[in-house]
């Protein structure tokens, strides 16, 4: 993402479109490879080396133990996009001001930006020895986000990504649901393919035109979550503001899917035998 002004040669001075396209794709990766990965070490692999037994012969539910799981795979998923996010609000201010010749006012605020991110390092490594990777994590959120209310214009910032960027992590969240449902029951391929199956199925959703709309097939995919209404990077590219009341629809939206899938994969693991 950083070297992305660099590489980005073919951009048909479309310079904002470029950097706010490649931010918010990197951090979508990155949210969905956890997202895929996570359900499949926290939770398909402790089922069948049995080492769930020592949670499961606990007094605990099978929700208990499934929204447990999905509320830390999800929270990792967010911590590795969160960073990627904010960075590309600071790659498309210094992309523009470069195209303007005044990336040079921008030099000395990014560079205390990350001095003072390595000073917070630094003093969360004296503090929390034990926690030197979530120090380090709030150490470049706190400084990159006292960055962007320090360093002005203020208007000059994109704060459309960060409406694209809730889209990224809502859909993410239902990605993870997706795969922690399927870890339940199946083993890792099948907790891959059953995250990224549903991922695929959720954006290819909006292909079904209107007159579709009888077809048993088309009704049984009307079941998935439309994932492409969480996809919002094509309209932050284009910096087109995305309303607060459309966020909040989308987080009813995923909130929903969340909590079907969950409870199916609860299902799922009452019906398992794992002793």
């Amino acid at each position: 993402m950083i070297a992305a002004p660099a590489y980005a040669v073919f951009q048909f001075d479309e310079t904002r479109k470029v950097m706010v396209d490649t931010g918010l794709s990197t951090a979508l990766l990155a949210g969905v490879l956890v997202a895929l990965i996570g359900p499949v070490r926290a939770m398909a692999y402790e089922l069948e080396d049995r080492t769930a037994l020592s949670l499961l012969s606990k007094p605990m539910s099978r929700w208990t133990l499934v929204a447990g799981k999905y509320l830390g795979i999800t929270a990792a998923a967010a911590t590795a996009a969160g960073p990627m996010l904010l960075a590309s609000l600071y790659v498309v201010r210094i992309a523009e001001n470069a195209e303007d010749e005044g990336a040079r006012s921008l030099a000395w605020p990014v560079v205390s930006v990350l001095a003072c991110a390595a000073a917070l390092a630094v003093l969360g490594y004296a503090l929390l020895p034990r926690r030197r990777i979530l120090a380090a994590w709030l150490a470049l959120m706190t400084a990159g986000a006292g960055g962007l209310m320090l360093i002005g214009p203020f208007d000059a910032w994109r704060w459309e990504v960060f409406g694209a960027g809730v889209l990224v992590l809502l859909e993410v969240a239902v990605v993870a649901a997706a795969a922690t449902a399927a870890a339940a029951r199946f083993g890792a391929v099948g907790t891959l393919s059953c995250g990224l199956g549903l991922m695929l199925a959720g954006h290819a959703r909006n292909l079904l035109g209107p007159e579709r709309l009888a077809d048993p097939m088309a009704a049984l995919l009307g079941l998935l979550p439309g994932l492409e209404a969480h996809n919002g990077i094509a309209a932050a590219a284009a910096g087109q503001a995305i309303p607060a009341t459309y966020l909040l629809l989308a987080g009813l939206h995923a909130l929903l899917y969340v909590m079907a899938l969950l409870l199916v994969g609860a299902a799922l693991l009452q019906r398992r035998e794992v002793a």
